[in-house]
């Protein structure tokens, strides 16, 4: 009796030991599986001071949100935005942002399928800064969103409106389908040691007076169109932006591509030294750096940079080659030279079958110059031939051409 008795209390013990840490050990995992799953939906606009913290996170963006003006979010380094509607969802910043993350912790605006590991670009339509707000990122990541329609340049990840300002550092966009940076605004950017990566385009700038850019420090490699794309209008008065100290490599178009009328002053065009540009459109020769006007020879200063394999032409002279075109009829004027012609300018050619050769001066092609019919000049004493498409040159002063890389850090 008592050795029965002895057995059976330890056992008793044991099974309510077993039972209460069964029980605990399913309230813990309970509780871990709510956190896992625990998720801040945000449904409303933001009218107050408002921090976002890491144990909120993911914040899931379920309609269109306004941070109001006069109000200021700001993300917590590691937290993850989700966009969660459909394409056509933005979020729109009137007053300011700061997300300024860490190396090691950095902030990720994403999509709800992206973070399910199921991410294609252009799930959502990004970020747009209104006239008036202030945004800085840090160590922050945009990836999967860009739907737009139209060009590659008119949409983007993240856009700047009006008079909205930006600063951005140390953060990455990626896989974006429309542009991972649209600039469509008067107001200041400032990028830095950041990268742009198969998006559609790298950054564009489009606007009728855009504001003042600076690239500096950053990689747009492999993107669908063009690394930096850059329009505006021939009445606008800006001072064009400076890219400085980048690798824009790999673009499946241009390097950088400028369109913008041949009547703007020539300050307002994008300007840059101590870049690495190369391989972009066809890697044998490249789309390196093109505009899409034809027109004389531009004094544009992109002096001190590596180009990779193109073809580099100074011209001293006054360019009317005859055999290729008349004196005083159209396109001549394709071929006139800056008042001096002695600094010397970029030239080169992306395709060579079928078509012609840059002529010994200030011209730079993308598809070089076509060659249609013959025509006999009105004097009938020589032929030309009519050019079906031609892109202009910039200045590019002798003996500043890198022949090795330049290092961006």
């Amino acid at each position: 009796m008592t050795a029965t008795m002895t057995w059976i209390m330890p056992s008793s013990r044991l099974v309510r030991r077993v039972a209460a840490v069964t029980f605990l050990t399913l309230v813990l995992a309970c509780l871990l599986a709510q956190g896992a799953d625990a998720a801040t939906h945000i449904t409303t606009d933001i009218k107050a001071n408002t921090t976002w913290t890491t144990g909120g996170s993911p914040y899931l963006l379920d309609k269109q949100v306004k941070v109001l003006s006069g109000v200021t979010l700001t993300l917590q380094p590691g937290v993850t935005v989700e966009f969660n509607s459909g394409q056509t969802l933005i979020f729109v910043v009137e007053g300011t942002i700061k997300a300024i993350g860490t190396e090691a912790n950095p902030i990720v605006f994403t999509s709800v399928q992206a973070a399910a590991n199921e991410g294609v670009p252009g799930q959502y339509k990004g970020i747009s800064l209104s006239s008036g707000a202030g945004a800085e990122f840090s160590y922050t990541h945009f990836e999967y969103g860009g739907y737009g329609s139209g060009g590659y340049y008119a949409a983007g990840e993240l856009t700047v409106q009006g008079a909205a300002s930006l600063k951005v550092d140390h953060s990455i966009f990626q896989h974006n389908q429309y542009a991972g940076l649209k600039l469509a605004g008067t107001g200041v950017t400032e990028v830095s040691h950041s990268r742009f990566e198969e998006n559609g385009d790298g950054v564009s700038q489009s606007a009728n007076a855009p504001g003042a850019f600076s690239l500096t420090h950053s990689w747009l490699n492999n993107n669908v169109e063009d690394g930096l794309y850059s329009n505006f209008l021939k009445t606008s008065t800006f001072t064009g932006a400076v890219i400085e100290n980048n690798e824009i490599s790999k673009n499946g178009h241009v390097g950088v591509d400028i369109q913008a009328y041949c009547e703007s002053p020539t300050a307002d065009f994008p300007h840059g030294h101590g870049n690495d540009i190369f391989a972009n459109g066809n890697e044998s020769d490249g789309d390196e750096l093109a505009t899409f006007y034809p027109c004389k020879a531009l004094s544009v200063d992109w002096t001190s940079n590596y180009w990779g394999n193109v073809d580099f032409i100074s011209a001293r002279e006054p360019l009317l080659l005859k055999g290729f075109i008349c004196e005083l009829t159209w396109p001549k004027e394709w071929y006139e030279a800056a008042t001096d012609q002695s600094l010397g300018y970029l030239a080169y050619s992306a395709y060579e079958t079928n078509a012609l050769n840059p002529p010994p001066g200030p011209i730079s092609t993308s598809i070089a110059a076509v060659l249609d019919e013959p025509m006999i000049c009105p004097d009938k004493s020589i032929e030309f031939y009519k050019v079906k498409q031609m892109h202009n040159s910039f200045y590019l002063a002798p003996g500043e051409i890198s022949e090795s890389p330049i290092p961006i850090e």
